[in-house]
C-alpha cells in the first residue's frame, strides 16, 4: 500500500508527531476563522516556506498529491464569479488548497505509527477501552495510506479512458473509483481478520 510520507529526509521527520498533529490543529483553526484576504495570504505564503525548507522533492510530491483538488477549486471559484460573489469564492479556494497542502505536509513528513500512537495516547487520555483504541488508530492509519491509493488508481483510470476515448473522463471514473475503494477495502478488512485485527463476530454484528 502506497504511503504518503516522504523517502527523502526533511528537518520536519525530527520533529515529534504529537508537535506537528497540535500546530496542525490550531493553523487550521486560524485559516478558517480568517476572512482577511491578507490573513490568508501570510498563511499560504507560511505554508510555500515551510514546504521549501523541506527541499525540492518534498515540493514536488506536494504539487503531485494537490492536483486532484484542482478541479474543486476551479468549480468553486467559477461559480462564486458567475453569482457576482469572486472574492468570497477565492477566499474559499484559498483556504481550501492551503489547509491541504499544511496537512500533506505533515503527513509527508510524520510516519504512520508515530501518528497512530498519538491517536492511541489522545483516545487513552478521554477513556477509550484499550482495544477500542486500537481499531480507532487501525482505522486512522488506512484512511490515510488509501488517499495516495486511490488517487493513483484515478490517474490510472483517466489514462485508461484516454487510450479508449477522445471524450474527457469527468464523471464517468466516479463509479469505477468507488466500487475500487470498496473493494480494496474489503481485500483490507479479510487481511486483517487473517491476522486477528478484527474480531468476526464484530463483523457479524455490523
Amino acid at each position: 500500500m502506497l504511503s504518503l510520507t516522504t523517502e527523502v529526509p526533511t528537518p520536519f521527520h525530527r520533529l515529534p508527531a504529537a508537535l506537528k498533529l497540535t500546530a496542525l490543529a490550531v493553523f487550521m483553526v486560524v485559516v478558517m476563522l480568517a476572512f482577511s484576504p491578507l490573513t490568508l495570504a501570510i498563511a499560504a505564503i507560511a505554508v510555500l516556506i515551510l514546504h521549501m525548507i523541506g527541499g525540492l522533492a518534498l515540493m514536488r510530491q506536494a504539487m503531485r498529491l494537490l492536483r486532484p483538488i484542482w478541479i474543486f477549486v476551479v468549480v468553486i471559484v467559477v461559480w462564486h464569479a458567475v453569482f457576482g460573489t469572486l472574492t468570497s469564492g477565492l477566499l474559499i479556494a484559498g483556504r481550501i488548497i492551503t489547509l491541504v497542502a499544511a496537512a500533506n505536509l505533515v503527513t509527508m513528513t510524520t510516519p504512520l505509527q508515530e501518528m497512530m500512537r498519538v491517536i492511541a495516547g489522545l483516545l487513552r487520555r478521554i477513556g477509550v477501552p484499550a482495544g477500542l483504541r486500537s481499531q480507532i488508530a487501525t482505522a486512522a492509519a488506512l484512511v490515510i495510506s488509501f488517499v495516495p491509493q486511490l488517487s493513483a488508481r484515478a490517474g490510472q483510470m483517466r489514462m485508461a479512458w484516454r487510450a479508449r476515448s477522445t471524450k474527457r473522463a469527468g464523471w464517468r471514473l466516479a463509479l469505477p473509483l468507488a466500487l475500487s475503494a470498496i473493494d480494496a477495502a474489503d481485500q483490507v478488512g479479510e487481511a486483517l481478520r487473517a491476522r486477528g485485527a478484527i474480531d468476526s463476530d464484530s463483523r457479524d454484528q455490523t
